[in-house]
């Protein structure tokens, strides 16, 4: 029987676990299948060769408590130098580790996980960010506001009229959460990869457009500079894919998320997404029309 020396409570439900000779962590799951499908991919992902993640611990019990079923996953003790989306090296090494873990999930999987639709879920975000718009305006002018909506329904109309090239690519176990707390540079300075409450089934193009929008803000010309990235440059001619560019998820994402919150107007939330909205805006903007040139040209 584990008898913990403390209980440290890191996010959401996840809690790390000290004992007297081990430290472990303990994560929430809505059911015991998504727990399940998650030891099952970690598993397989193991047993064809990809180390940067961490394995569940099966010496111990499954609890379950409040509504929600506890797991036990290996600790990975972190580097002092943490991962972040603002060094090269970094990014590079993040479509690295994305792309091995594409090409290392199998098939065990199949028939247990939803397959993804991007465009109905970047339709369902613009209409939540559409019925929001009363409360943004207190923050946005209405050009910018109504900048990002038009430039979402031109994305989702291309992405519509070009669907099948986003999803000509063989189907693999998608991430789904590319943010950058979901790499962690482990302590022999190898990057691991984190929390797969997202997998589904998908084109590898879902997770390299999102990556594209966390990196995006620290490009200083990023209609040019993503190209240069091999797990990007193969999608230069996929109008789908470049059309989905110019989708402005993260600005809905956020602004979604702080109204669903009732956040307060002083919030260092709605200053960090304001400032996004705003003063990136004319970054965007140049980039959303250097894209569109772009898929002119083909």
């Amino acid at each position: 029987m584990i008898h913990p020396l403390k209980i440290e409570h890191l996010r959401s439900s996840v809690y790390l676990i000290h004992c007297n000779n081990r430290l472990f962590i303990i994560k929430g799951f809505d059911s015991i299948q998504t727990l399940n499908n998650q030891k099952e991919l970690t598993q397989q992902l193991k047993k064809n060769g990809f180390i940067h993640t961490y394995s569940f611990l099966e010496d111990l019990a499954v609890l379950e408590y409040d509504g929600q079923v506890f797991g036990a996953i290996e600790y990975i003790q972190p580097s002092s130098d943490r991962f972040h989306f603002g060094s090269e090296k970094n990014r590079l090494e993040g479509l690295s580790v994305l792309h091995t873990f594409h090409t290392s999930t199998g098939s065990n999987l199949t028939n247990k996980l939803n397959s993804f639709n991007q465009i109905a879920k970047w339709e369902e975000r613009l209409g939540i960010f559409c019925n929001y718009q009363p409360i943004i305006r207190e923050f946005v002018a209405e050009p910018i506001l109504s900048s990002w909506i038009n430039w979402a329904k031109w994305a989702l109309t291309g992405m519509k009229q070009h669907e099948i090239e986003l999803m000509a690519e063989k189907t693999v176990i998608i991430h789904g959460d590319c943010a950058h707390h979901n790499f962690l540079r482990k302590q022999d300075g190898e990057l691991a990869l984190l929390d797969f409450d997202l997998i589904a089934y998908a084109s590898p193009s879902i997770d390299y457009l999102q990556y594209c929008s966390r990196i995006l803000p620290f490009l200083v010309d990023p209609a040019k500079e993503l190209w240069s990235y091999p797990e990007i440059e193969t999608y230069k001619e996929n109008k789908a894919f470049l059309y989905a560019l110019t989708y402005p998820t993260d600005i809905f994402r956020e602004w979604n998320r702080l109204c669903k919150n009732h956040v307060s107007h002083h919030s260092a939330q709605l200053h960090r997404i304001w400032k996004v909205t705003i003063e990136q805006f004319a970054k965007r903007m140049k980039f959303n029309e250097e894209i569109a040139s772009l898929i002119e040209s083909l």
